[in-house]
């Protein structure tokens, strides 16, 4: 009876540390402590407490949001694509103008039109590139 506890209590002690090791050993670098990133040192991507409240959208988001950091006034932005199309498209005038809240920021587009009726759209990314035009 003493030589079964024995032996049950060796196995206990060998097999414990050897599955704790195993779960450990399947881990990738990048789980093991704290996390970091472009977003700051100790950035967690799991856990509560990571959310915080944005003030430009009034919602909350993990630590981290780049919510307003790429948010070009509308303003400037108009004046950006009229410089663009004075330049670049002469003959096009602007007609509309959108926005859309993107992750990033915001994303500005026109509908740019010239005198025969032919329209397409510039974009503006929330760094304030110009991409196109793109034909609508």
């Amino acid at each position: 009876m003493n030589t079964l506890k024995r032996a049950t209590m060796i196995i206990a002690l060998f097999t414990l540390p050897m599955t704790i090791m195993a779960e450990e050993a399947q881990k990738s670098p990048a789980d093991i402590g704290p996390k970091y990133d472009m977003r700051g040192s100790g950035y967690e991507t799991t856990g509560p407490g990571n959310y915080e409240f944005c003030e430009e959208c009034g919602t909350y988001h993990k630590r981290g949001h780049y919510g307003g950091y790429n948010v070009i006034p509308e303003k400037e932005a108009r004046e950006k694509f009229e410089s663009f199309v004075s330049k670049h498209l002469k003959g096009f005038t602007i007609t509309k103008m959108e926005k859309e809240r993107m992750l990033m920021g915001v994303m500005y587009w026109v509908v740019i039109k010239d005198k025969s009726g032919n329209e397409m759209e510039l974009h503006m990314n929330p760094w304030g590139y110009i991409r196109g035009p793109f034909i609508k």
